[in-house]
């Protein structure tokens, strides 16, 4: 716990620093909670742990003071980072120079876990909704056609989980991976019926539990399978993103430009594997 009195902590190297919380309801200082909802810590703890913060981080701040940098440090005394407050510096007559600053943030992104023995046969799909505000299938551009003109990609991003065979929780025999796909369905139909077109995308693996891995497309719209190069040791919390494009080799042209004939489409089987923004393996 932070001290009781951390308060005075910013002030004795020469920051005064104002009561924070001054806000607070009298439910929320002593019941740690509102009329809405209950507070995950203690308020007076709160706020004894962000002076605490101030007074370590205090030299810093003040060596940068005046600059953005000293802004964003007292901020993160807050636990406030740059997916909630961000800052941009803008001037006037300014010559700027571009410089290769991305970073690297944590996103939060919902996705499905696989790697559970009780969800190896898991299948996710869309369905539908008695009021009709979801559809069971993946609608296009319907009469706008804009598919036809410039085509469609559909892409996932997926992780191969690590695993050591000798204290593997269940067994991983298996060398065909079904990752994603879609194929055309008949909304007159009750049952669950395939029809084409359709593609499906797969995890290859040499044998069974081996972590080499080579990306395998199937098509109803190709007279052969598409595979990559086989990449060893996918199976160690690797991330993949692996899409599917179809676009018409007269792009943008096709239903938007007078005398602009039908032409034929050409698929694209593309993966990419990074790793902290450094693309390690490439397929295209």
């Amino acid at each position: 716990k932070p001290l009781p009195f951390a308060s005075n902590l910013p002030s004795s190297l020469g920051l005064e620093t104002p009561d924070i919380f001054v806000d607070s309801t009298v439910m929320e200082k002593f019941l740690n909670k509102n009329e809405t909802q209950s507070l995950k810590f203690d308020l007076e703890e709160t706020k004894n742990l962000i002076y605490l913060n101030l007074y370590n981080n205090l030299a810093y701040i003040f060596k940068s003071k005046g600059t953005h940098k000293a802004v964003k440090n007292v901020l993160r005394t807050f636990n406030i980072d740059d997916k909630l407050v961000r800052f941009n510096t803008y001037a006037n007559n300014y010559t700027y120079e571009l410089e290769n600053n991305l970073k690297n943030t944590i996103v939060r992104k919902s996705s499905v876990n696989f790697n559970k023995a009780q969800n190896l046969g898991a299948v996710i799909y869309s369905s539908a909704s008695s009021d009709s505000t979801q559809l069971g299938y993946i609608s296009s551009s319907e009469l706008s056609r804009h598919e036809n003109r410039y085509g469609m990609t559909y892409e996932a991003d997926i992780i191969f989980p690590k695993f050591v065979r000798l204290i593997d929780p269940f067994d991983r025999d298996f060398t065909r991976v079904s990752l994603f796909g879609i194929h055309s369905a008949s909304s007159n139909l009750p049952q669950t019926e395939v029809f084409d077109p359709s593609f499906y995308v797969y995890a290859q693996r040499e044998e069974a539990y081996s972590k080499n891995v080579k990306f395998v497309l199937s098509s109803s719209l190709l007279a052969n399978e598409i595979s990559s190069s086989l990449y060893h040791s996918v199976y160690d919390n690797e991330n993949w993103n692996l899409s599917i494009r179809i676009k018409p080799d007269s792009i943008g042209l096709t239903g938007s430009v007078d005398g602009a004939s039908q032409t034929d489409y050409t698929i694209e089987f593309s993966g990419y594997n990074q790793r902290l923004g450094e693309v390690r393996n490439i397929f295209k």
